[in-house]
């Protein structure tokens, strides 16, 4: 059976916000939380501030932004994520720092977000961002 989707695929067709934002300190995986960068208009891994998730660009066969890379950044809308750790809709989203990996009970809190669905380590899983 294929696939119901990928780390990064735009879930739905609801209302969603994506920014175009520059990559900076390497590269960033789709579907992956970010950082703001010390930029305007930059996003990275490893930073302070949560900015949004990496949207996936099918026309990239490497699965990443590289930097200097203008990224999709969803801010607002529902996005496939792999889970990092098991997830239910009831888990707060969270995501780690240094690698954007996302789950619950991680480090640093998703604002106004929340799964839509159930997943194991290493499976996708709906999350929604509220904006």
């Amino acid at each position: 059976m294929p696939a119901i989707g990928y780390a990064g695929m735009i879930a739905d067709s609801q209302f969603k916000t994506v920014l175009s934002k520059r990559i900076t300190n390497g590269a960033v995986g789709f579907g992956l939380a970010v950082s703001r960068g010390a930029a305007d208009g930059t996003s990275r891994l490893g930073g302070t501030i949560y900015d949004g998730i990496t949207v996936a660009d099918k026309a990239d066969p490497d699965a990443s932004y590289a930097i200097d890379e203008v990224a999709g950044v969803m801010v607002k809308g529902c996005i496939w994520v792999t889970a990092s750790n098991n997830v239910t809709p009831a888990d707060a989203p969270t995501f780690t720092l240094a690698t954007g990996v996302i789950g619950a009970g991680l480090v640093t809190a998703i604002p106004n977000a929340r799964f839509l669905t159930t997943a194991t380590a290493g499976n996708l899983v709906q999350l929604e961002l509220l904006g």
